[in-house]
């Protein structure tokens, strides 16, 4: 019996072993390269507006480098400035104010201040100017 088994091992094909990636991927949706304008501020200092530019962007979630630190666990309102609708005369400016958690901080990005990860927990699309301090999503507006 264990000579049977010996003979057809040997008999069977080399198997390709796969490499896994070095690091799993835990997103959900594909983020996007997208570089627009940002302010947030702190919801326990709403006071307080820092401005800033996105490096991507998901479904689920912004990624942004600030000057000013923040801990992970931490709620920010943030404003995201997204292309217009028209241009010239009848531009109306489009903001997705949202409720984030964020979830990760990169402490040095190139020198440009700390990377900053957030899932976001709800959001609203206004247009027209938008004003951190006074607006405030309540509900989620996701479909």
């Amino acid at each position: 019996m264990k000579g049977d088994l010996s003979r057809r091992l040997k008999k069977q094909k080399a198997v390709t072993i796969m490499e896994f990636p070095s690091r799993v991927e835990r997103r959900k949706l594909e983020r996007l390269p997208l570089q627009l304008s940002l302010q947030f501020s702190r919801s326990s200092h709403r006071e307080e507006i820092i401005q800033c530019t996105t490096e991507n962007i998901s479904g689920e979630g912004i990624y942004f480098v600030s000057t000013r630190s923040v801990i992970a666990g931490e709620r920010l309102e943030i404003d995201l400035l997204l292309p217009p609708l028209k241009s010239g005369a009848d531009r109306v400016d489009v903001h997705l104010t949202c409720r984030a958690e964020v979830v990760r901080v990169d402490s040095h990005r190139h020198g440009l201040g700390m990377g900053i990860g957030c899932r976001i927990e709800n959001y609203i699309v206004r247009f027209g100017d938008v004003d951190l301090r006074s607006d405030q999503p309540s509900r989620s507006a996701k479909t």
